[in-house]
């Protein structure tokens, strides 16, 4: 993985870290984080296999538009910005390594009282 490609993907994450923060995120909240893989089938379940002596567990397999096994995984985490950063460093080394492409990662803005929506404003 090359510096240019990590500094991009960091540059995301710290996007989407400023909305779930506009939003009201409390990033040391724990919270289930979601991040996702689409590639060969066989690829992503080894992977899937790898990822769990790091915490995470199947969320979910779904398929792209064109077809392609599009796997979800998730973990309890903090989102801020270090741990964040750490996880997205793992996924894109994973990626390389079992030859599939990392898709991203996401979670629900988190208060004190849980998710934040209608019920659980910021």
């Amino acid at each position: 993985m090359s510096d240019e490609r990590l500094a991009a993907e960091w540059a995301t994450d710290d996007e989407v870290l400023r909305s779930l923060a506009s939003n009201g995120d409390q990033p040391e909240i724990v919270r289930s984080v979601d991040v996702s893989f689409i590639g060969d089938q066989h690829q992503l379940e080894a992977l899937a296999k790898d990822f769990q002596a790091d915490g995470f567990e199947l969320a979910y397999w779904s398929e792209t538009d064109a077809g392609e096994p599009w796997l979800f995984l998730k973990r309890i985490q903090k989102s801020d910005r270090a741990t964040i950063h750490s996880m997205t460093r793992r996924c894109l080394q994973a990626a390389e390594e079992f030859g599939v492409e990392h898709d991203g990662w996401g979670c629900m803005a988190h208060n004190a009282n849980g998710p934040i929506d209608n019920e659980n404003p910021a």
